[in-house]
């Protein structure tokens, strides 16, 4: 073995050592991110089951304001605020599946598939909304 084949094993072990060391920290950043994502997972997860306590305490009440809220709101009304309220939840979940492909912690044809198919439910959602506001009038 000659010393420019030695000299190139060595670059080659270097190589290899770079891309290990740059994988590994690839890799240690999506388990941080990942954890990030359970915590906020499991914040959530307790927060709904106490807004969910919440708002069974509310509906148990018999004077309670939503109570008289619901009474004035007519069928159109309420179908068109859950419309809305879809349509922004769509539109919050785009926009965390877009952080999670700028983070890299989804790759690209999921984050597409996703896309495509909050796009065609957002699609039939603004077409409810319309058909909504047409009956209405």
């Amino acid at each position: 073995m000659g010393d420019s084949e030695i000299q190139k094993a060595f670059q080659e072990q270097d190589a290899l050592n770079h891309e290990r060391s740059n994988a590994e920290a690839r890799s240690a950043r999506a388990e941080a991110e990942t954890a990030q994502l359970q915590q906020d997972m499991a914040t959530m997860t307790a927060e709904s089951a106490e807004l969910d306590a919440w708002i069974a305490a509310r509906e148990k009440s018999e004077d309670s304001p939503e109570k008289a809220a619901d009474a004035l709101i007519n069928p159109y009304d309420a179908q068109l605020i859950v419309a809305d309220a879809e349509l922004a939840a769509a539109a919050d979940a785009n926009a965390a599946l877009l952080r999670a492909l700028e983070r890299r912690v989804i790759v690209l044809d999921d984050f597409l598939f996703q896309v495509r198919s909050m796009a065609k439910d957002s699609f039939r959602r603004v077409y409810l909304k319309r058909r909504i506001e047409e009956e209405r009038r």
